[in-house]
């Protein structure tokens, strides 16, 4: 298949998806989660947790990583004058994308080039990428929010969790993971942990 993933990305074959994000408190679509997919032929897609592997195995997360905020970026252009201003595009970054030296740079100048405005743009994070040197995850977190653009951690609750990423580390939202959220109706550990994390992000302004 690595041969197969090459082949798809240079031929643009790969495409994005984009999830509605809904303000539950008044239904609205505020945003839109951009999702990477690889369609096959026979109307199927190769799930990411599948072929993610394969490009950081064939070295093209980072050409791969540039084309995906490139492309979200021309649709959030695209829909200038069909949605509110504020609407965002949120674009997840790799851990590989990340701890690239010009990362904030390659950003801004991919925003700059398309004409969309900072405040229209959400980059999401998972908590891996908190594990690297925090002053330099700070310094990067805090040159994207001082051009508008929001900064998620995402999966929130599994893997690295540990509050003094909040404490430390200057995010916008937490999403929290559906391994909480896809049973709190169900289950009250659940349940339990996913009003405590709301509790607690509220009293951090997140």
């Amino acid at each position: 298949r690595l041969n197969y993933l090459r082949a798809a990305f240079s031929e643009e074959r790969l495409c994005l998806h984009y999830q509605p994000c809904v303000d539950l408190r008044t239904g609205q679509v505020v945003a839109a989660e951009c999702l990477l997919r690889w369609p096959v032929p026979g109307g199927k897609f190769i799930p990411p947790d599948q072929f993610i592997p394969l490009a950081e195995q064939a070295g093209l997360m980072l050409a791969l990583g540039h084309w995906v905020i490139a492309t979200a970026l021309r649709w959030r252009k695209s829909l200038v004058g069909r949605v509110n201003d504020a609407f965002r595009v949120a674009i997840n970054v790799s851990q590989v994308q990340f701890t690239e030296p010009d990362f904030v740079e390659q950003v801004l100048a991919l925003v700059a080039a398309s004409g969309v405005q900072g405040y229209q743009v959400e980059i999401e994070l998972t908590e891996s990428v908190a594990v690297s040197k925090v002053e330099d995850v700070q310094a990067k977190l805090k040159a994207l929010r001082a051009q508008g653009i929001r900064v998620a951690m995402d999966d929130f609750g599994t893997g690295y969790s540990s509050l003094s990423y909040l404490k430390r580390l200057p995010f916008d939202l937490l999403k929290i993971d559906q391994s909480f959220t896809r049973d709190m109706l169900n289950d009250n550990t659940s349940s339990a942990i996913v009003r405590a994390i709301l509790v607690m992000s509220d009293a951090l302004g997140l």
